[in-house]
């Protein structure tokens, strides 16, 4: 199968957390052949201070012109690494308008930088889109050795898109790892759905590993520890038995999760 260039969107503010996010983008774009396109949008709110119209413009122009210059220094730094890169500057509603260029680019990822609670942009782009989104906290890169992980709940694996999964595999050492949370019973053999065939052409051998008698977030952060989980992959299913809704159930195993989860985390996005 021929590599098709993939366009990585990553949402930034300049905060320390989003430099992660880019970083690990960088990373990403080396290894497997991309383009990042970086979103900066800057909230109307707090760029017009004054009541005029006419000095209100002003002022977001300048603010405007501020992040045109960072943007471009750091779209520089990036082509200077021989990749490609583009930025859009704009201002308005943050979710609107990263749904709007969502839209246009139809990236293969959106790149967003964690804090250490699942953040409004976060929330919406995990419950009210269907993107594949890596949550980014921390100060790693992606390399061939990363050890990558999908979690499920059942030995039903989700039925997500997994091209971009496939070239995450494809371009690391260590066979990809699936965790499963369930508790003991007779029957162990993994279901694929008709989304993972390409992932089944690999070489890769994929691991299974069982869980028994431990809660999902006890059993989710030994996996992670016990196996040296580099970059984690949940689904983002609505039903009780997916991961991604038992791990965003109650506000407090979010804070739980988010708080003490401090590794790349990819949420897939629904096969359709």
């Amino acid at each position: 199968t021929k590599q098709r260039k993939q366009t990585f969107l990553v949402l930034i503010d300049f905060s320390k957390r989003s430099m992660k996010a880019l970083k690990y983008a960088i990373s990403l774009t080396k290894i497997i052949d991309g383009k990042i396109v970086l979103l900066y949008v800057g909230k109307p709110k707090e760029v017009v201070v004054l009541k005029s119209e006419s000095t209100g413009q002003e002022v977001k122009d300048l603010d405007k012109n501020k992040a045109e210059v960072q943007l471009r220094s750091i779209m520089e730094m990036i082509e200077s690494e021989g990749l490609e890169a583009e930025f859009i500057n704009t201002v308005g509603h943050r979710n609107t308008k990263i749904n709007e260029y969502i839209k246009l680019f139809s990236p293969a990822l959106v790149v967003l930088g964690k804090s250490d609670r699942l953040g409004k942009i976060a929330e919406h782009l995990i419950y009210q889109n269907n993107d594949n989104l890596l949550l980014v906290d921390s100060d790693v890169e992606f390399n061939t050795e990363t050890q990558i992980s999908i979690a499920c709940n059942e030995t039903l694996l989700p039925d997500v898109k997994t091209d971009l999964l496939f070239w995450l595999s494809l371009n690391t050492l260590s066979p990809l790892f699936i965790f499963v949370n369930k508790k003991k019973s007779k029957e162990d053999k993994i279901s694929f759905p008709r989304s993972w065939k390409d992932i089944l052409t690999l070489d890769h051998t994929i691991g299974y590993k069982k869980k028994q008698h431990l809660s999902v977030v006890k059993s989710f952060k030994n996996h992670i520890v016990d196996n040296h989980i580099e970059l984690v992959c949940i689904d983002r299913k609505q039903k009780k038995d997916s991961l991604l809704s038992r791990l965003f159930y109650n506000q407090n195993t979010t804070k739980e999760i988010i708080h003490n989860t401090h590794i790349p985390i990819l949420v897939m996005a629904k096969s359709m």
